[in-house]
């Protein structure tokens, strides 16, 4: 049987799980293989390093230079400007708030289907 083990590595208590989502059953799997457990256990400690480590390379990492970044600062304190992070990790963007705003309604407030 390979064990359910939290992120600190310790088992996971069989009580955190919701028991409306599992169908009783009497079935009971065979134990699995301890090298195979032991791999799987060694692979997840990897992947959350790699995870950890990433996370921590892009705190702070930006793709501007500093005039560029001095440049963003002063922005922010116009009120008549959003600034925001984009996705992909492709930097900051600038849109006027009124545009904003506007496209927020049209595209997201005004869609019928969901309000």
């Amino acid at each position: 049987e390979i064990k359910a083990r939290n992120q600190e590595g310790e088992e996971a208590n069989k009580t955190e799980y919701v028991k409306g989502l599992y169908i009783k059953s009497k079935y009971v799997p065979s134990p699995g293989n301890t090298k195979v457990e032991e791999r799987l256990w060694s692979f997840c400690k990897e992947v959350k390093g790699m995870v950890e480590i990433n996370q921590s390379n892009q705190k702070g990492a930006t793709n501007l230079n500093k005039l560029q970044q001095q440049f963003l600062r002063t922005l922010k304190n116009y009120p008549e400007f959003f600034i925001f992070l984009t996705d992909k990790n492709l930097g900051p963007a600038i849109i006027e708030r009124e545009e904003y705003v506007k496209q927020a309604i049209k595209d997201h407030l005004g869609d019928e289907k969901t309000y």
